[in-house]
């Protein structure tokens, strides 16, 4: 299984222990390629995502300041 992680170096830890632990999630849905979740991981949004073999994490976008 692959991890993908697109993340500042002070938010790997965390963000790996989060992907490990939500690895059954993904077993279980059985969704599919590209289903996901958000995670709040270190004060940032991170989507989840199902990729072809493995997982990828990645920022969401800020949403702008009103």
């Amino acid at each position: 299984m692959k991890i993908i992680m697109h993340c500042e170096p002070n938010e790997a830890a965390e963000l790996a222990a989060l992907i490990v632990r939500e690895i059954p999630t993904f077993e279980r849905s059985c969704r599919g390629i590209g289903w996901g979740w958000h995670y709040l991981v270190g004060g940032r949004t991170f989507f989840l995502r199902q990729i072809k073999n493995g997982i990828s994490a990645s920022p969401c976008p800020e949403e702008p300041s009103q």
